[in-house]
């Protein structure tokens, strides 16, 4: 090895470190600080990358590839894809969620035989929503799907989905609706025995998302 790639490698040999610029290149154990933001749960916060979720909505072209985050109690959830807007979701309380909607909206919309065409309207203006609600809600949100998906704890952002069912993932009814201006959405999953799971996700600029610092990094400066 010559000189010149002996300081390219770092002293020693020892790999550069790793640089972050975009939530999809997060691994385990990265943090993330966010810039101020409407959303309380996010404003001025940082978190760590704890788990990872796949969630197979009807093959490769579809799944989706989240990564969870946590700081203290608070969990978040990020949709890893490319682009300037970033999907961070929080999973909702029926409490909650009917400070958003109706509750015989959300069962007509839960019912299989109901049709594709729900449409949930806010059941108070976004700006009346409370303190831990703000800037997720919207006036309106239109059904855009209810199909089966199948969850693994798995990151399969860079790797195939299994072909066949093998016992490691969770079958679920998937219903998603999107608001109008497409920044916000709300999304069910209902598992077997009915136990329901509530997201409302919103899409977040980029610039929202302050600071990256790699695993080691972040260890290092605690």
């Amino acid at each position: 090895m010559g000189l010149f790639d002996f300081f390219k490698s770092g002293e020693g040999g020892a790999p550069a470190p790793r640089q972050l610029d975009h939530p999809e290149q997060l691994q385990q154990g990265d943090m993330v600080q966010f810039d101020f933001c409407q959303q309380p749960q996010l404003s001025n916060r940082s978190y760590t990358v704890t788990r990872f979720e796949t969630l197979d909505c009807g093959g490769e072209s579809s799944k989706r590839c989240y990564l969870w985050l946590k700081d203290g109690e608070q969990s978040i959830r990020i949709l890893a894809a490319s682009g300037d807007q970033i999907e961070v979701a929080i999973e909702l309380l029926p409490e909650d969620l009917l400070q958003l909607v109706e509750e015989q909206a959300v069962v007509e919309l839960l019912n299989p035989d109901s049709g594709m065409l729900h449409v949930l309207e806010a059941v108070q203006p976004p700006q009346r929503l409370p303190d831990s609600l703000q800037g997720w809600g919207n006036e309106q949100y239109r059904q855009e799907g209810y199909l089966k998906a199948y969850r693994y704890a798995t990151d399969y952002r860079h790797r195939t989905m299994p072909s066949a069912q093998n016992g490691g993932e969770i079958g679920c009814d998937y219903a998603f609706l999107v608001s109008d201006d497409r920044q916000h959405r709300l999304e069910f999953l209902v598992f077997d025995g009915g136990r329901t799971e509530v997201y409302i996700a919103t899409l977040l600029p980029l610039r929202k998302f302050r600071e990256f610092w790699p695993a080691a990094s972040s260890r290092h400066s605690t």
